[in-house]
Parts: C-alpha cells; sequence; structure tokens
C-alpha cells in the first residue's frame, strides 16, 4: 500500500471513530503552529504492529480525553485521570483496530496493547521519519496521529 493510501485510511478512520463514538466532529489542521498554546500535557501511546514494524503514535490533550469521556459515557462530571486514561486507551484501541480493518491487511495481524503515558509537548515538530503524521483541532482540543513504517 502507498502512504497516501494509509494516510487516507487514518483520515477516515479518525473521522468514523470521533463521530460516531464520542459524537465530536476532528478538523485536519495543515499548518500546526497557530492553534494551540505549547506546552501541551498530552496523553500518548506507541503502539508496534505485533507481524511487522509499523507502529501507530497517538497524542491528544486531558481536555479532549475528559470531553471524550463526557461524550462516550453521557456523564457531566470530572473525571479522575485512572478513568481518562481509560477512554484514551480504548480510543487507541478502536482506532488501530479500525485503521487494520480497513487496510486490509492479513487477519491475523495483532497489536500490542497500548500503554498510555503523560507527556509535554513543547512545540509540534513533524517528525519526517513518520510515514503519515496527522493534526487535528476537535473541540478546541490537540489530537495528533501518526504512522512509523
Amino acid at each position: 500500500m502507498t502512504v497516501n493510501t494509509y494516510q487516507k485510511i487514518l483520515e477516515d478512520t479518525i473521522l468514523n471513530v470521533f463521530e460516531n463514538m464520542y459524537y465530536m466532529f476532528p478538523e485536519k489542521q495543515m499548518n500546526n503552529d497557530d492553534h494551540f498554546s505549547f506546552p501541551l500535557s498530552c496523553f500518548y501511546t506507541k503502539v508496534s504492529f505485533c507481524t511487522n514494524q509499523k507502529k501507530i503514535i497517538l497524542w491528544g490533550t486531558k481536555q479532549l480525553a475528559a470531553k471524550m469521556a463526557k461524550n462516550f459515557l453521557g456523564e457531566d462530571r470530572a473525571f479522575s485521570n485512572a478513568e481518562l486514561i481509560d477512554i484514551f486507551k480504548e480510543a487507541a484501541n478502536v482506532i488501530i483496530g479500525n485503521f487494520i480493518s480497513a487496510s486490509d491487511s492479513a487477519p491475523d495481524i495483532r497489536f500490542q496493547v497500548p500503554v498510555i503515558s503523560e507527556k509535554q509537548i513543547m512545540q509540534y515538530d513533524k517528525d519526517i521519519s513518520n510515514a503519515v503524521d496527522l493534526v487535528y483541532i476537535i473541540e478546541n482540543e490537540f489530537f495528533r496521529i501518526a504512522l512509523a513504517a
């Protein structure tokens, strides 16, 4: 598959997951520095596929995770950090699973269970080693997904 095909699948996957699970509407950004005040406190995960060298990397602000939890669970309350990590981990699982399904990969492709950490992003630097690197504004919050091949 070409890089453009992978990018299209990731874009479609992000739209589908956020619209259908979280009732949110991602807006892809081209020039990423103008919309965010760095540093950003983000959840972060890098998930490797067990059968090849690909990795999917996700970043999302804690505020985004809180909005996702509110929309997904239908509860307007403060969520604990552990609950926010769980909601971000579930999103990572769904995004990666949908990406694998849509990419017509071998049916036996497996991926590692996402491990979520917290990371301060000082600025947006596109990593040219990533095959695909996409940034979104979702409900005025930062979300980034990258595919490393």
